[in-house]
């Protein structure tokens, strides 16, 4: 049976999506929202520009500690979980300049092997990773070590900030023709989640843009000289 895909558009005109999805890379709520948000370019016809975000703060180590029953007074092992969360983020920044594809890919293996343990997660598995996805090895390593990759990893914390994003995983949606964007921050989100809120943001364009239109008309029809 032949999968039909939803269209969207704008006063006749195809609507452009562009998606950043905030994540701890480690975080098993964050490997689902990603696999759901996946789906999207499947099940729509509208182009997507899809952005996957590292996240990293206080408050999100604060909340996976707890979640995972790690006692967050302890400062030595607060200090453990934030190196392991950063250096994952590293990495998966490295794998990236190597093609978005590629740094999915990577993103998604680190958190399934985070699934057992974070804390040995180190060098190795992540060289193991780039190897198993035929990166550059060699170029990958260089790049997880350099200085640039870490300016690109707080240039996703300046974004992060910008859109006031605090928690993960969070979703901001940005349709073209509408003003501003809209968060998601359900754990995780799901694919229907995301629809939603696309057909609402659909939805309020048309309603505003009739209302433009009606707000013309009339001033049309009382500018309209009168015929004597």
């Amino acid at each position: 049976m032949n999968q039909y895909r939803i269209e969207y558009r704008h006063n006749g005109v195809a609507s452009y999506l562009e998606l950043y999805l905030f994540v701890n890379p480690l975080g098993q709520s964050c490997y689902i929202s990603e696999k759901e948000i996946l789906k999207l370019p499947h099940l729509i016809t509208s182009k997507i520009d899809f952005h996957i975000l590292p996240l990293l703060n206080q408050n999100l180590i604060q909340d996976y500690m707890r979640r995972h029953q790690m006692d967050a007074s302890n400062l030595q092992l607060r200090n453990q979980v934030y190196r392991a969360v950063y250096q994952a983020a590293i990495a998966y920044k490295a794998a990236c300049i190597q093609g978005k594809k590629i740094g999915r890919l990577f993103l998604l293996r680190i958190q399934e092997l985070a699934k057992s343990d974070i804390f040995t997660l180190d060098e190795d598995h992540f060289i193991s990773i780039a190897k198993d996805l035929q990166c550059d090895v060699e170029t990958f390593m260089s790049d997880y070590r350099s200085d640039f990759v870490r300016q690109l990893f707080i240039k996703d914390q300046r974004i992060a900030q910008e859109l006031q994003v605090t928690q993960s995983p969070s979703l901001v949606i940005f349709e073209f023709n509408h003003h501003e964007g809209r968060v998601l921050t359900n754990r995780p989100i799901t694919c229907k989640q995301a629809l939603e809120e696309i057909d609402s943001i659909v939805e309020e364009n048309i309603i505003h843009h009739q209302k433009r239109q009606s707000k013309r008309l009339l001033k049309l029809v009382k500018n309209k000289p009168v015929q004597k």
